[in-house]
């Protein structure tokens, strides 16, 4: 907006009527980065607050990575715009997770993300997360828990997720004790799908 005004006129309005991003003050930003060197981990803010484990979301915690395929979550303290030796312009983020560090590098250009927390997909080699995506996190996220003890309750689940065509701003994290001969499991699998507000509605409304 203020590299558009053509006045001294517009340019004061324009200032007025500017919102900064939604990412910490300049102050906040340098502290967390200088903690975050010097003592390995950022103590004056507690960026994860609020936020449920990394499992909650699909996510794998840091002190679990192995090498291959990955999603991560966790808050950006610093991105670099850097070159690689070929002269191409690539993204360098330095990322806390509620487990530790990790440095996840991403080819080009791209928007900051300091100051959020992201989910990072993308492969894990030698120490490093290589970004295939990323996006910022809501802390507001709606979350419940089904559990299916029924192949006729997992069938049901499935038509009703395959039909979800609305947003889908709330996680319902699954516990299947459902085996595929009608039987329950001693050990029963989990996960988390993402479903519209109405569906979650309607699958918590069974309990």
């Amino acid at each position: 907006m203020i590299k558009n005004a053509v006045s001294l006129s517009s340019l004061t309005c324009a200032i007025k009527n500017y919102e900064m991003p939604d990412i910490l003050p300049a102050d906040k930003q340098y502290n967390m980065q200088e903690e975050s060197k010097l003592l390995n981990s950022i103590v004056s803010i507690r960026p994860l607050d609020g936020y449920m484990d990394e499992k909650a979301y699909g996510c794998i915690p840091f002190s679990e990575l192995a090498e291959g395929n990955v999603k991560v979550m966790g808050f950006i303290v610093e991105q670099k715009k850097k070159y690689s030796k070929k002269g191409n312009l690539m993204q360098v983020y330095s990322i806390e997770g509620f487990s530790g560090k990790l440095s996840a590098v991403q080819m080009g250009d791209a928007l900051s993300y300091v100051g959020k927390v992201v989910i990072i997909a993308g492969s894990y080699q030698k120490d490093t997360l290589f970004v295939r995506s990323i996006s910022c996190l809501s802390k507001g996220l709606t979350t419940g828990t089904y559990i299916i003890k029924t192949l006729e309750d997992n069938y049901r689940i499935k038509e009703i997720y395959k039909n979800d065509t609305g947003d889908k701003n709330h996680l319902l994290h699954i516990i299947n004790y459902a085996t595929k001969d009608g039987g329950l499991a001693e050990i029963p699998s989990t996960g988390n799908l993402r479903v519209s507000e109405q569906t979650f509605k309607k699958i918590k409304g069974w309990e």
